[in-house]
């Protein structure tokens, strides 16, 4: 999809998590990129921007960089003169994940056991997320 990588946006416009996407949480994996999390309607989310190169993005302004970066190179000129690609590539691949929290746990519970679940959740989350870009960045799918 043609995008400006706005990932915020993305969960405004096509989620039902629309009043959750202000309490976003910007998170960063070297080698991985960036990616947010957010919890909303009994659910935890983990979302990002793949890029086509680079890292994951959550924001436009680490979108936009991330193709400045990647995408205004010499290797890219000549497929650009000869029309086999955009000098800039504007695609992402939004991914959205989400898995269940866990709100089984009784009310008198202490509050560190309720955090020490929702760390649980995100971490399950995390690791899937940390597979699932390595897949498609060596396989994004071509223009």
């Amino acid at each position: 999809m043609i995008s400006d990588g706005n990932v915020s946006r993305y969960l405004f416009v096509y989620t039902a998590i629309k009043t959750a996407n202000a309490s976003l949480k910007p998170k960063y994996q070297p080698g991985v990129g960036h990616y947010g999390t957010v919890s909303g309607n009994g659910r935890a989310y983990l979302t990002a921007c793949i890029n086509p190169r680079g890292e994951s993005t959550v924001t436009e302004q680490q979108f936009t960089q991330n193709r400045y970066t990647h995408d205004l190179r010499v290797d890219r000129i000549v497929p650009w003169i000869l029309g086999r690609e955009s000098l800039i590539d504007r695609r992402c691949l939004w991914t959205l994940m989400s898995t269940p929290l866990e709100l089984s746990t009784p009310k008198t519970s202490p509050k560190s056991e309720l955090v020490s679940l929702d760390k649980g959740v995100y971490n399950d989350l995390e690791t899937a997320w940390f597979s699932w870009h390595q897949g498609w960045q060596s396989n994004f799918p071509n223009p």
